[in-house]
Order: structure tokens, then C-alpha cells, then sequence
């Protein structure tokens, strides 16, 4: 049997392992994944430096694969996994071959109708697929954030009112890159509780309006740490 040319991708799972690599990060990881898809799983350093020519890729080395010693080749768990499973069922579709040497036309009939309506399913929940991934990437990034600033508050889940006002952001070109946001927050100690009532920036606060997270993406609130800017603040935003 020759070289399997393929192997499953889940592009959920892709989406969320690499919301916080770079475009050309990204880029690199699935190179290296598909080069040693064709090579049974492993490629050594010097084959990864040719894959990567010219991009420093020792970051993704250390998050994304390990280092097999007996062989002296790099792997990525995850895929060594998916390949097996490619080829137990490769094996057993020849397997059924062998007892069922042509299928019936109704049957075939059957299963036609099967992928286009599954085709048209699918058409139909990518945007639902695409916010899903965007909410999770979210969570997770809010979450880790508050890792870095304690003083802020995790969110356990998004469901209800909380998910509804998430996708009416969802819709804005300017909060779907909310990596800035959070690095605007950072940047301005009002919203980490350096206030005269300590108060704080939360999530709900973050996703409640159009206008609260522009303000700190235009770091409204930047330099006003003293307690008299605070009170300024307090008024002019109704904090």
C-alpha cells in the first residue's frame, strides 16, 4: 500500500491550538504537520530547517512537538494519533470490499442524497462555526489575562444575555481583534482598579455596548490614575 495522502484535520481544534500563534506562525506549524504527514510522522531538525528556511520556528518546536531520541526525529502527538486512526480505516474499508464487491443502486441513491444534504447543513452553520471558534478563543484569552492581572474577574462560561451582546460584538470589525483590547487594558491602570473606588474593567463591562471597548481601544482612560481624574471619569462616563 502506498503513502497515505491524507490525513483528518479538525479546523476547530486547528483554530483554537493556534489562536495566539501569528499568521506566519500558523503558516509554519501546518507546513511542518504536512511534511511529516508524507513521512510517516517524523522529520528530523534538518529537515524541519528546510521546511522552514529562514523562519525561526524553535518556539513551535518546544509547544507543538517532541523530540523522539531513539530515532533522533521531531512528532507531534496529536498527528502520530490521526495517522493510525487514518490507516485502521483505510484497512477496514478493504476489508469490506472484500465482502461486498458493488454496492446497490439504491443504496448508492441513498448516500448521495445523504452528502448533499450534509453539504447543505454545513453551508449553512459556517458563520455559527466561525462565531463558536471566535467565542471559545475569547474566553480563553480573557481568562488568561486575569491570570496575568488578578485583580480582574474570571468568566466561568458564556451562555444567555452574556452570549447575546458577545455576538453583536461579534459583528464589529474593530473587537474581533481582541488580543488589542486586552493589551490596551494593560496599558492603562484605571481599568486595573488605580481608582478612587477600585473599580475595575470586567467582561460584562468589556462586551455591554459599542462604545465601552472603543474607548479603551482609544485609551479614554490612560494617565488617569489621581483621584480628581478619577472623579472626572466617574462623571463623564457614568462609571
Amino acid at each position: 500500500m502506498g503513502k497515505d495522502p491524507a490525513f483528518l484535520f479538525y479546523h476547530h481544534d486547528f483554530l483554537i491550538g493556534t489562536a495566539f500563534m501569528s499568521l506566519e506562525e500558523r503558516g509554519a506549524y501546518i507546513t511542518i504537520l504536512s511534511h511529516m504527514a508524507a513521512q510517516e510522522g517524523y522529520l528530523s531538525d534538518k529537515e524541519i530547517k528546510v521546511v522552514c528556511v529562514g523562519f525561526d520556528y524553535s518556539n513551535l518546536l518546544e509547544s507543538k512537538f517532541k523530540f523522539d531520541e531513539t530515532i533522533g526525529k521531531y512528532f507531534n502527538k496529536r498527528l502520530l494519533e490521526e495517522i493510525e486512526k487514518r490507516k485502521k480505516f483505510t484497512q477496514s474499508r478493504l476489508n469490506n470490499l472484500h465482502k461486498a464487491s458493488h454496492m446497490d443502486a439504491h443504496t448508492e441513491s441513498r448516500m448521495v442524497n445523504r452528502d448533499r444534504d450534509v453539504n447543505e447543513i454545513e453551508s449553512g452553520t459556517t458563520k455559527k462555526n466561525v462565531y463558536a471558534v471566535f467565542e471559545e478563543s475569547v474566553l480563553v484569552l480573557w481568562n488568561e489575562f486575569c491570570d496575568k492581572y488578578p485583580v480582574l474577574s474570571k468568566v466561568k462560561e458564556i451562555t444567555g444575555k452574556r452570549r447575546d451582546k458577545l455576538k453583536k460584538r461579534f459583528e464589529v470589525v474593530s473587537f474581533k481583534d481582541f488580543s488589542k483590547i486586552l493589551d490596551c487594558i494593560s496599558q492603562q491602570q484605571f481599568l486595573l482598579g488605580k481608582n478612587e473606588r477600585n473599580w475595575r474593567v470586567s467582561f460584562d463591562w468589556l462586551i455591554e455596548n459599542d462604545t465601552n471597548y472603543i474607548k479603551i481601544l482609544e485609551k479614554k482612560y490612560a494617565n488617569q490614575e489621581t483621584e480628581a481624574d478619577a472623579a472626572r471619569l466617574k462623571e463623564k462616563y457614568k462609571l
